[in-house]
């Protein structure tokens, strides 16, 4: 088809994925994954050093291990070094979640490790960290803010 071919002249692989609208939904799953990927590198990172190991050395050892995950390239430097000058908004994803939640709740699915990572996020964005990464979301896991 001419979308088809558009497509594959700007993007790298496309996929078809059902009928219009389903390609939107594709993309919630794949933020789905995506943010859960960086709050369980999050947490992963604060419990190693909970344990007394560096958070350098844990990255270094989770980008070469069974666990990694391209989110551990893009955030995990950002994680360890405390920078969270935006990539991606803390809000955006929030807003992301929301929508999953909402699509999931229309299917009759309950998402909890995704209501447990909007909680976080809210309780970030609450602490004036909804203008940073949503790497920052480790500054909730490390327990300087704590979810409620």
């Amino acid at each position: 088809t001419a979308c088809r071919d558009l497509l594959d002249c700007i993007a790298a692989k496309t996929y078809y994925v059902g009928q219009w609208g389903d390609g939107v939904r594709m993309k919630l799953v794949t933020n789905l994954v995506l943010g859960l990927n960086r709050a369980a590198l999050a947490e992963g990172l604060v419990f190693a050093k909970a344990v007394g190991l560096s958070m350098e050395s844990a990255l270094e050892v989770l980008l070469n291990s069974p666990a990694y995950s391209k989110t551990m390239d893009a955030k995990g430097p950002k994680m360890v070094a405390g920078d969270f000058a935006p990539q991606a908004k803390l809000s955006q994803h929030i807003k992301d979640v929301e929508l999953i939640l909402s699509e999931a709740e229309r299917g009759n699915k309950a998402l909890p490790l995704s209501q447990l990572h909007l909680a976080l996020l809210e309780q970030a964005e609450a602490n004036g960290l909804g203008d940073l990464d949503n790497s920052a979301i480790i500054n909730v896991i490390e327990g300087s803010l704590t979810p409620s």
